[in-house]
């Protein structure tokens, strides 16, 4: 099996339709415990670490998004169960493209929140598992205590879990991931960061805007923790700054936008 954190295959990005579903079923509890989750969340810091790529200097945002994108992508860290809980059940309806989440958390937990997060959002929700096969419709969220990327497949992309090094002293880490989406699904990528400490998904922003996509980052005022979103906006890699509640309606609009 490959051991690098992205794809090096070329080619264009791959269709979503036809797919076919994920292996593994919705976890539940398996991995309860019994201290609260933002309480764990809460004493896990990613702030330290330096991203391993160097970012450009500050810019100007490119302006309003455009086009449609073929997978969604979502980082966040303190505060996450409580923002995920609110933008998952902020989407009117099940998208047309595959929605993937790292949420920075150690192992131990994840399936509580997978559990929470299906009960609010209006799709099924999946703790990702090595070589699912992602589905249009669906979330799938980054096990603790492992990287989440995108790759090819002979019958499509695949999500695959990695123990290579943390990034931001984090496993998962969001630029691990945001860093993947652009080698299958080019510039239809749209990045969402939310709520969090330190500077995870700077350098994933980074490149899913160099392919083409966009980001959108959560705003000060709705976080509870403005260190994520904004280190993005300070590194100029957030094409808009939106207030949760705004995230999940402007992303179903960007989807539906497609399909028009």
């Amino acid at each position: 099996m490959p051991r690098d954190l992205r794809s090096r295959s070329g080619g264009t990005p791959l269709p979503l339709s036809g797919l076919p579903r994920s292996r593994t079923p919705l976890g539940r509890g398996a991995e309860d415990r019994s201290t609260p989750l933002e309480d764990v969340l809460g004493a896990l810091d990613c702030s330290h670490e330096t991203p391993r790529v160097p970012l450009p200097s500050p810019g100007r945002s490119r302006g309003p998004l455009r086009g449609a994108p073929a997978a969604i992508g979502i980082g966040v860290s303190t505060g996450g169960p409580e923002a995920l809980t609110t933008l998952l059940s902020s989407f009117s309806v099940q998208l047309p493209v595959p929605l993937f989440i790292v949420q920075h958390m150690p192992v131990g937990f994840v399936d509580s929140l997978v559990g929470t997060l299906a009960e609010a959002a209006p799709f099924p929700v999946h703790r990702a598992d090595d070589e699912m096969e992602p589905v249009a419709g669906h979330a799938y969220l980054a096990p603790g205590g492992s990287h989440m990327f995108l790759a090819f497949s002979p019958t499509g992309a695949v999500l695959r879990l990695s123990q290579a090094p943390p990034e931001h002293h984090c496993r998962p880490a969001v630029d691990v991931l945001f860093r993947s989406l652009p080698d299958v699904y080019g510039s239809k990528v749209l990045a969402a960061v939310l709520t969090g400490m330190g500077s995870d998904g700077v350098d994933g922003a980074r490149v899913i805007r160099e392919a083409g996509g966009a980001c959108i980052a959560q705003d000060q005022a709705s976080s509870r923790v403005f260190g994520m979103p904004k280190a993005v906006v300070d590194a100029g890699q957030a094409d808009e700054v939106l207030g949760l509640d705004e995230i999940a309606p402007r992303l179903e609009a960007l989807v539906r936008r497609g399909e028009s």
